[in-house]
């Protein structure tokens, strides 16, 4: 038996057998009564919560493009929310982050 060793995926550092039974104790089911069909659902169970939480394993967001005004066309937006000079810097952010989601519908 090798240190990198699973179980269903699960790292044998981790006790899995521990943690169903704490986990059928707190759902108020006796494991010393629960018929062995039972007991290794409430594994498989624990098994793939814990490999869930393992890094590496979180679902990760898809990647976005986002287009980025450059400097002058930053200015124009500016501009645009805010000719007037009439904004204070909350409302001036607000106005231009409208603006760059209209630019980028996918945010």
């Amino acid at each position: 038996m090798t240190t990198n060793q699973t179980i269903d995926g699960v790292p044998r550092a981790y006790d899995v057998e521990s943690a169903a039974r704490t986990l059928a104790e707190c759902m108020d089911y006796s494991w010393d009564h629960m018929p062995e069909k039972g007991r290794g659902a409430i594994r498989e169970y624990v098994a793939l919560i814990i490999a869930a939480a393992l890094p590496g394993n979180a679902e990760q967001p898809a990647p976005v493009a986002v287009v980025l005004p450059d400097v002058d066309d930053l200015a124009q937006i500016i501009r645009k929310v805010d000719g007037t000079h009439s904004l204070g810097a909350g409302a001036l952010a607000e106005s231009i982050l409208d603006e760059l989601k209209r630019l980028n519908p996918s945010l």
